[in-house]
């Protein structure tokens, strides 16, 4: 039961404001408050090899201009230039230069 405001009543809620003690709006749970959720910058899984399974269980991983392998983050950022590739290498018009 909600009371009125300059209510006289014995009610622990009618003390309370006559004492002048609130609850905060920010200490009440609400839906509409939620926050963003936390960005992950550092993922685990940038930190693997890019590469693919070939068929008899070895594992190739894809190497950058240096000769060094690729982490997977820079696979990702770089898979169309991979995929054109490998389509050609695949088709035997691979030249590397």
């Amino acid at each position: 039961m909600i009371h009125q405001h300059g209510c006289e009543c014995n009610s622990y809620g009618c003390q309370l404001r006559r004492k002048g003690i609130t609850v905060a709006a920010s200490a009440t749970p609400s839906r509409g408050k939620r926050g963003k959720p936390a960005e992950h910058t550092n993922n685990s899984w940038e930190k693997g090899i890019a590469g693919e399974h070939r068929g008899h269980g070895t594992f190739m991983p894809y190497l950058n201009d240096k000769g060094k392998p690729m982490t997977i983050k820079q696979g990702s950022e770089q898979r169309h230039k991979i995929k054109d590739i490998r389509t050609s290498q695949r088709a035997g018009t691979f030249f590397k230069t």
